[in-house]
C-alpha cells in the first residue's frame, strides 16, 4: 500500500543498522516487504540463513494522527511485556532505536516470524479448517488480555493515561475526532452529535474497572500462519491498556463465532454491546481518517468503511 508516511532507506543505511545490531557481516540480503500503511518494512536475510524484520517509522516532518503517538515505543515495549508473560509467538526484539543517529527516524530490528499472514492462508481454507483458525487466534488473545496494568490509554505515556476508563476513551475518541475536524473530513454526522451521545453512554464504562493489554490491530494480516497453525503476532505499535473488547477481533465486519468461541465468551452482554458499537465507531473514524492523512492512492478504504460506519452510528 503506497503511503506518504513509509520512510525508505538506502541499502547502506539498512547494512549499518543491521550491522550495528547483529554484528559486522551478518546481512546477506534484504528485500521491502509489500504491504503495511505506515512504517517502511524490510525482510532482512542473514548469513546464518534466519531473517530479522526491520521496520522503519515515518519521518519526523510527516504529520501524524493523534492516536499515532509512540508507536514505535509502543511496538517494542508490548512484545518485550507480552514475551516477559510468556505470550507465545510474539517477535524477539533486537534493538530499537530512537536515536535518529543512523537514520532520519526510529527503527526496530526484530524476528522474523515464519508464515503467511492468515488474511493468505484463510483463501485457501474449508469452513472447518478458517473456525479452527478463529479459535486460535481468540485463544492468544485471550492470553494477551489477562495482562493487567495501572492505568488506563497508551501504553508508554504516561500524560496520555487515566484512572478511568470513560476519561480515557473519551479522550481517545475526542481526538480523533479533532484529527477529522482539523482535515474537513466529512463522515456524514456532526462531530459534536458523535461526543454527546458517549457522554450519554457514560455509565455503561464505569463496569470496566481493570486495564487490559490489548494488541488493538488484531486483524487477519496481524497473525502469521504455518501448516495451520498461528505462528506469530505481529504489528504491536498500536497496543493500549484498555476493555479487552477494543481488540479489532471483536469488531462489527469480523466477529465469530469461532473467535468468540475460542476466547471463552458465550454471548455479550447488553452494556457490552453498547460498548462494543462505541469501539466500532472508534476504529471507523480512524480508518476513514488514515485515507487523507496517509494520501492513500484511492478512497476505497474510506467508501467502504463508511458503509460501516454508518451502520455503527445508528445502533447508539
Amino acid at each position: 500500500m503506497g503511503s506518504i508516511t513509509k520512510n525508505y532507506l538506502k541499502e547502506n543505511v539498512i547494512k549499518h543498522i543491521v550491522e550495528s545490531a547483529l554484528g559486522k557481516g551478518r546481512m546477506a540480503g534484504y528485500m521491502e516487504v509489500d504491504g503495511g500503511f505506515c512504517n517502511a518494512v524490510y525482510r532482512i536475510e542473514l548469513t546464518d540463513g534466519s531473517r530479522a524484520i526491520l521496520k522503519v517509522a515515518p519521518a519526523s516532518n510527516i504529520r501524524l494522527m493523534s492516536c499515532e503517538v509512540a508507536m514505535m515505543r509502543t511496538e517494542a515495549g508490548a512484545m518485550q511485556l507480552a514475551a516477559k508473560h510468556d505470550i507465545p509467538h510474539v517477535p524477539k526484539v533486537y534493538v530499537y532505536d530512537d536515536s535518529r543517529k543512523l537514520c532520519d527516524a526510529e527503527y526496530l530490528l526484530m524476528e522474523c516470524m515464519e508464515g503467511i499472514p492468515a488474511t493468505q492462508a484463510k483463501e485457501k481454507m474449508d469452513d472447518k479448517e478458517k473456525e479452527k483458525a478463529e479459535e486460535q487466534i481468540g485463544k492468544m488473545l485471550h492470553k494477551v488480555n489477562e495482562i493487567t496494568g495501572e492505568k488506563f490509554g497508551h501504553f508508554c505515556m504516561k500524560e496520555l493515561q487515566y484512572d478511568n476508563w470513560f476519561e480515557a476513551f473519551y479522550h481517545m475518541l475526542s481526538q480523533v475526532i479533532r484529527d477529522g475536524i482539523d482535515a474537513s473530513i466529512d463522515v456524514g454526522v456532526p462531530y459534536g452529535t458523535i461526543l454527546s451521545k458517549l457522554q450519554s453512554d457514560r455509565s455503561y464504562f464505569e463496569e470496566v474497572k481493570c486495564p487490559k493489554l490489548i494488541h488493538f490491530d488484531s486483524w487477519d494480516g496481524n497473525f502469521i500462519m504455518r501448516n495451520g497453525q498461528i505462528s506469530g503476532m505481529i504489528d504491536w505499535e498500536r497496543a493500549l491498556w484498555a476493555e479487552a473488547l477494543m481488540e479489532d477481533k471483536f469488531r462489527f465486519h469480523s466477529v465469530s463465532n469461532a473467535f468468540l468461541n475460542g476466547y471463552g465468551i458465550k454471548e455479550l452482554t447488553p452494556s457490552q454491546k453498547i460498548r462494543s458499537n462505541w469501539y466500532d465507531i472508534y476504529l471507523y473514524l480512524i480508518m476513514m481518517f488514515e485515507v487523507t492523512y496517509r494520501h492513500y492512492e484511492t478512497m476505497d478504504q474510506y467508501y467502504w468503511v463508511h458503509g460501516l460506519f454508518e451502520q455503527v452510528i445508528e445502533k447508539v
